[in-house]
């Protein structure tokens, strides 16, 4: 548990930010990436708050297995978190297809380590409508329904 920061470290907290190099000011939440965030995420992070999540030290924080979980929020306007993990290194493509199965975006193609993984999805440029998110690495396939309500 974190109970004391440096004031110098302290300029960017719940509060907001400053300038005022004597700020003494508390932090009460504080976010860490397993990543580099692109300034797409940033701002979606800005806009609606990040997700909190608390780690119990006695969890294998590796997957165990394959998953692709549903997006949040559903039905959304105009982004969508998709979240999914990985029990293995391989090669992963992300795609998005419309209702009749046109690819109309590839969020993921890359070889990626085992692990958890958080994608935004910007839809500001289609129509209203359900989509379907695929996620494929090495014989592991899942689909999963979203919904684009502008």
């Amino acid at each position: 548990s974190i109970k004391k920061i440096h004031p110098i470290f302290a300029y960017l907290a719940k509060s907001g930010y400053t300038d005022d190099a004597v700020w003494k000011g508390e932090i009460f939440e504080f976010n860490i990436f397993s990543k580099a965030l692109s300034s797409e995420e940033v701002l979606y992070l800005f806009k609606n708050g990040a997700v909190s999540t608390s780690i119990d030290e006695n969890l294998n924080l590796l997957p165990e297995e394959f998953s692709l979980m549903q997006n949040y929020p559903n039905p959304f306007n105009p982004s969508t978190i998709i979240k999914y993990q990985l029990p293995k290194d391989g090669f992963v493509t992300l795609k998005v297809y419309d209702i009749l199965g046109r690819e109309v975006k590839t969020l993921v193609s890359e070889y990626q380590n085992k692990g958890r993984y958080d994608v935004i999805f910007n839809a500001e440029n289609l129509a209203s409508g359900i989509y379907i998110y695929q996620l494929r690495s090495g014989s592991f396939i899942a689909n999963k329904k979203l919904l684009l309500m502008k």
